[in-house]
């Protein structure tokens, strides 16, 4: 984790639930003058949430294969 040894030490203060995560990412989202790019590591870890969600949306333009979201 970025914040290191800084972010175990309090990390119950960094917790917040799912809706709080999504309406943050839904603000990031949405500053977006004219394109938003989206860019993520190939990984093991599983793609966010909230991105999956982001990807059933009409105003987004989502390589869904890159996701493996089923079409």
């Amino acid at each position: 984790h970025v914040l290191g040894e800084y972010f175990e030490k309090d990390k119950e203060k960094y917790q917040t639930d799912e809706d709080a995560e999504r309406n943050l990412f839904y603000v990031a989202v949405t500053r977006a003058k004219r394109k938003l790019y989206i860019t993520y590591q190939i990984s093991k870890q599983p793609v966010s949430i909230f991105v999956r969600e982001a990807a059933e949306s009409a105003y987004m333009e989502i390589n869904k294969e890159d996701l493996n979201i089923d079409k």
